[in-house]
């Protein structure tokens, strides 16, 4: 299968820049380094609501039904940004899970950050 980059993966790409461009991520980058204890970035829930932790699962288990193009777009504009938070870690357990026929039942919850390490010290 090939993959294109697309006028789609394009406006997916400027909604993702904007978001992170107006919550100036260098400055959340530094506050979470400087931090002294675990907590999430302040623009996650933004992230879930937008639906990018679920972006490649399917709608079955919560997600977005988008496939591996639509998420490499968002992760190479959020590791541009130097965008704090387990966006990578996230979605790669999700894949994993997801390809390896797991209980469905821990996808909705990684696809909508409730089942994050660090929500329950820092939900929003």
């Amino acid at each position: 299968m090939s993959y294109a980059i697309t006028d789609d993966h394009r406006s997916l790409a400027d909604v993702a820049l904007d978001l992170l461009a107006t919550r100036d991520m260098s400055a959340a980058h530094r506050a979470t380094l400087g931090a002294s204890t675990d907590r999430l970035p302040d623009h996650w829930n933004e992230i879930a609501e937008l639906g990018w932790l679920g972006l490649h699962l399917s709608e079955e288990v919560g997600g977005a039904g988008y496939d591996l193009a639509e998420l490499a777009v968002i992760l190479f504009e959020s590791g541009y940004a130097v965008a704090p938070g387990p966006l990578l870690s996230t979605v790669v357990v999700s894949s994993f899970l997801a390809s390896t026929g797991t209980d469905p039942a821990w996808l909705p919850g990684l696809a909508d950050r409730k089942s994050t390490r660090l929500n329950s010290s820092h939900d929003r």
